[in-house]
């Protein structure tokens, strides 16, 4: 069982659209929760934009991953959304900009979903921002809810600036040292 995420997120990163689909399947059939946490998770693991996006879409209950005659059209939980969030936010670079940029540009479905001073939110908005180390990031990220206030989540995001500005000062006080030592 401990193997099963890495072997999924593995054979997600390295194939295309019928290795993605084939753990889309296993999400699908799987009776557990954690079976199921292991390739939603995975999935985030794309190698393309296109199947990153497709995750995202499908967290949200839209696109072509989501399984017809679901009740709502979705079939992830909205207790689970943020499992996607993390698997596609924690993929690479291209993930993690990919993920801040969709939950931006959905901001008012996540507002309406989870917004009422739910924990998920507040979860949705670490995975989407935290894991960035750049200073110009964090203007946007502190932009983007100066505009769109979330009391859900407020604390998150201040410890999110505070964490990608540490970064962001890490990295630029550091980087050549690390280039250094690895070279």
């Amino acid at each position: 069982a401990d193997l099963k995420s890495l072997v999924y997120r593995t054979v997600v990163a390295h194939g295309g659209a019928a290795e993605y689909d084939a753990v889309l399947d296993v999400y699908r059939r799987a009776d557990m929760v954690e079976e199921k946490i292991r390739a939603m998770t995975a999935l985030g693991a794309a190698p393309t934009a296109e199947l990153r996006r497709r995750t995202l879409d499908w967290a949200l209950g839209r696109g072509a991953s989501y399984a017809a005659g679901t009740t709502d059209g979705a079939d992830v939980r909205n207790q689970d959304v943020f499992y996607v969030i993390l698997g596609v936010s924690s993929s690479g670079a291209a993930g993690r900009a990919e993920t801040w940029q969709f939950v931006k540009d959905n901001w008012a479905v996540f507002d309406a979903k989870f917004g009422e001073g739910q924990f998920l939110l507040a979860r949705i908005v670490s995975f989407a921002t935290k894991p960035f180390a750049s200073a110009a990031v964090a203007d946007d990220i502190e932009a983007f809810f100066k505009a769109n206030p979330c009391k859900a989540a407020e604390r998150t995001i201040a410890q999110s600036l505070e964490a990608v500005r540490a970064n962001a000062a890490w990295k630029a006080r550091d980087s050549d040292g690390i280039k250094q030592w690895l070279a």
